[in-house]
C-alpha cells in the first residue's frame, strides 16, 4: 500500500512533518493535493520506485473499472513484503 500524507501548504514544515512520518516503513508516499515522493539511496532507485508506484496506480484504477479488486489476505501481503526485503 502507499500511504497518503494529509494536506499542508506547499514548502511548509507541516507538509514535511505530514510526509516524513510515513517514510519510516515506506519509500513512496502520496502527498494529498500535491503528488508523490519516492526516496532511495540513488536517484535511479528512487525513479524506479516512482515508476512502480505509477504502475500500481494504473493497475488499481483498471481493476476498479472492470470490477472489484480481490485483496490478498494480510499474511500473503506480509509474505510478499518479506520476500521484497530478502531480495534487496
Amino acid at each position: 500500500d502507499i500511504p497518503v500524507a494529509p494536506y499542508a501548504m506547499p514548502s511548509s514544515l507541516k507538509l514535511v512533518e505530514n510526509t516524513v512520518k510515513y517514510l519510516a516503513d515506506r519509500d513512496v508516499v502520496l502527498m494529498a493535493n500535491h503528488g508523490a515522493i519516492a526516496v532511495a539511496d540513488t536517484i535511479e532507485k528512487a525513479f524506479l520506485k516512482m515508476e512502480t508506484a505509477e504502475y500500481y496506480a494504473k493497475v488499481t484504477i483498471n481493476t476498479k473499472i472492470i470490477g472489484s479488486p480481490q485483496n490478498l489476505p494480510p499474511q500473503d501481503v506480509q509474505d510478499l513484503l518479506d520476500l521484497k526485503v530478502s531480495m534487496s
